[in-house]
This record gives C-alpha cells, sequence and structure tokens, in this order.
C-alpha cells in the first residue's frame, strides 16, 4: 500500500504568495524527508508572515520584533535572551512590552490577535480583487455598449 503525502510547493497565502499542494509517494524515506521539511518551512514562512503584520498594526520596534518572533516560535525567555545577547530578564521585560502593546497577555493570545490581522487582510484583499473585478467588467461591457449599440456620449449631448 502507498501512503500519499502532501508537500506545499510555495510559502503560504498569509504572508502575500500561495500554497499549492501536491500528493507524492511517501514509500521512500526521502520524500518523507522533503514532506517534512516543506512543511516546516510553510510554518516559518506563515509565521514570519504574522510577525510583519503584527509589527506593521501595533508598531513593534527594535527589540521587539525578534521577541514577537521568538515568543510566537515558542522560544523561553532563556533561549530570546542567548540569542538577543542580553539577560534573561532584560528578555521578560522585552517580552511583557510586546505584549502589552498588542494588548494581550499570554503568547496564545498574541498567536490569536496574529492570525486575527492575518484574517482580516485576507478578507480584505480578497474583497478588493472582487471589486476591482467587477469595475473591470463594468468598462467592458460599457464600452462593448458603446461600439455595439451605436450610442456615443458626445451624440447624446448635441441632440439634447
Amino acid at each position: 500500500m502507498t501512503m500519499l503525502v502532501s508537500t506545499p510547493r510555495a510559502t503560504s497565502s498569509i504572508s502575500g504568495t500561495f500554497i499549492a499542494k501536491a500528493c507524492v509517494p511517501a514509500d521512500a524515506p526521502a520524500n518523507r524527508r522533503r514532506s517534512a521539511d516543506c512543511q516546516a518551512l510553510s510554518a516559518n514562512s506563515l509565521l514570519r508572515g504574522l510577525i510583519e503584520q503584527l509589527a506593521a498594526a501595533h508598531e513593534l520596534h527594535g527589540d521587539e520584533l525578534p521577541v514577537a518572533q521568538m515568543l510566537l516560535f515558542g522560544r523561553s525567555p532563556e533561549a530570546m535572551a542567548k540569542r538577543l545577547g542580553i539577560t534573561e530578564s532584560a528578555a521578560q521585560w522585552h517580552a511583557r512590552r510586546v505584549l502589552a502593546k498588542v494588548g494581550v497577555e499570554s503568547r496564545r493570545e498574541l498567536m490569536d490577535a496574529a492570525l486575527r490581522l492575518a484574517a482580516a487582510k485576507g478578507r480584505a484583499e480578497r474583497a478588493a480583487a472582487r471589486s476591482n473585478q467587477r469595475r473591470a467588467g463594468h468598462r467592458r461591457g460599457r464600452a462593448l455598449r458603446v461600439v455595439v449599440g451605436g450610442w456615443r456620449p458626445e451624440s447624446s449631448s448635441k441632440s439634447a
């Protein structure tokens, strides 16, 4: 029996591009390993997109940006301190500051806030695309009526 796994061919739609999934046989260890690598890559790019949206919406600057990223990635204050080259208490202070700026009290609420921002941005982008399609269709339809119907805006104003 052949097991199938899905592997993303691009990054996430939340960060601006799209995920296209294709099934490949998972019989060979290389396929399983590639699938796991692709899924990890997608998760990382998704979280980076969430961080960018949080930073833009809540004006995160300086050390707050990498701290927010590490909070979403689940890093401990000790790991944050080591990575940023600061003390653990400074890392905790930065983490509290990020949470306060976003208006949440925990990492879970921070993730929820980031996902809500991403969902709202996605809805707004889809609505704008639909609106642009409608406008383009309306313009095309009017141009067609002008040519086919023989009606011209100049001629209607002269007859009146």
